[in-house]
């Protein structure tokens, strides 16, 4: 089987070689067919330092990259060259793989997909909605647009998967075939990693050194790491000994003026962009994690942080509640609600919710999910058109 896989996020290409940011989408997909045909946008960089930590594409054979040159110009007419793209992809395709939101690339696609009566799943990994109107001034302009645009595609899709089990669901229904199945890539639940999580929390010390981090590109302003440094404001105020690592690629010059204005830059650091090897790293220096963001589809790397027991709290925003007892869900944009739930974690606390989060991961296992995924498709396949 052969799948056309096409979305809106660019790769990188440093001296004719492609490099992946997220390479769990090439795991994902190599698993579920013969050969894939990646459709993005490509980004030239000229210093290697910028993807010396990041997978090559090369690393997975059964790929092969098509670039589309998409821009917003492009949302109420396509360029000759990427319609003919397309279709030639899709073409190519036995399944086409629209990933969703997506205004302009995702949109011609799925039109050429369903004209040309090719099998086609979309993937909803993001609301709409918020990825938009928490972005900028412009990305408010263009939100009603792009809801209206995923609700239409979504709804009338023969086949979708979301991340979410039930907030994309709601948000965008379909009359269609749907299952709600992650994209994270877990390893192993090794029980040890609760064994050592809660020999550490059996020796930390409230009053003593606590270590929280968010996992999030530094430069995008909804991930929502300002409000946790302006919580921090007040807690160190208090007497409390917090300090903020933030893992995340971009530019953190907006963030790093944030936290001089609050005399804090002894105590945010920033990690820059973490290789995926060495995530668990970050994950097992943390006492508490927490997640801010106020767009997410299904953050994957709240489940990951899970998984290595880590206690965590995280904004009421889009699919992230789906993952955490609501006692840790603190309002979006306010640093009083994260200083509520931050005082909360008491040794026992930490305990309680290092053994809850755990188990949850598990319902998020990379063999729980790719079982799911690969029935889906199989139905799918099955189908005829």
């Amino acid at each position: 089987m052969t799948l056309a896989v096409i979305q809106s996020r660019p790769l990188m290409r440093y001296n004719g070689k492609f490099y992946l940011g997220n390479y769990s989408d090439f795991v994902k997909y190599g698993k579920l067919c013969d050969q894939f045909i990646y459709c993005a946008s490509v980004i030239e960089v000229e210093d290697f330092d910028t993807v010396k930590n990041l997978k090559p594409q090369s690393d997975f054979p059964n790929s092969r990259i098509a670039i589309v040159k998409s821009s917003l110009r492009e949302l109420f007419s396509p360029k000759p060259s990427n319609v003919k793209l397309l279709k030639n992809v899709i073409n190519e395709a036995d399944v086409v793989v629209i990933k969703t939101p997506s205004m302009t690339t995702g949109k011609w696609a799925y039109k050429y997909a369903r004209q040309m009566h090719k099998k086609c799943i979309l993937e909803v990994i993001a609301c709409a909605w918020d990825s938009f109107w928490n972005h900028s001034i412009k990305g408010k302009l263009m939100a009603p647009y792009n809801f209206w645009n995923a609700r239409k595609m979504i709804g009338s899709a023969e086949n979708v998967i979301y991340v979410t089990d039930k907030f994309l669901q709601r948000r965008y229904p379909t009359r269609g075939r749907s299952i709600g199945c992650s994209n994270v890539v877990l390893g192993p639940a090794d029980e040890t990693i609760l064994i050592d999580r809660q020999e550490r929390i059996k020796a930390f010390n409230p009053k003593g050194r606590i270590n929280i981090g968010t996992a999030g590109a530094v430069y995008v302003k909804f991930k929502g790491q300002q409000y946790v440094i302006e919580a921090m404001a007040q807690l160190v105020s208090e007497g409390y000994d917090y300090h903020y690592y933030l893992a995340g690629g971009g530019d953190n010059r907006r963030l790093k003026a944030i936290a001089e204005k609050y005399l804090l830059t002894d105590r945010v650091h920033f990690l820059g962009m973490v290789p995926r090897d060495k995530m668990t790293d970050f994950y097992r220096s943390l006492d508490i994690y927490i997640h801010p963001s106020l767009a997410e589809g299904l953050p994957r790397v709240l489940i990951e942080a899970e998984r290595q027991a880590l206690p965590a709290c995280g904004a009421n925003a889009s699919g992230t509640p789906e993952l955490l007892n609501e006692e840790f869900v603190f309002k979006k944009k306010s640093p009083s609600d994260i200083c509520r739930i931050l005082k909360k974690f008491s040794k026992d606390v930490m305990l309680e919710q290092s053994k809850e989060n755990f188990e949850r991961s598990k319902l998020y296992s990379t063999e729980v999910l790719d079982n799911r995924r690969k029935e889906f498709y199989s139905e799918i396949m099955a189908k005829k058109k």
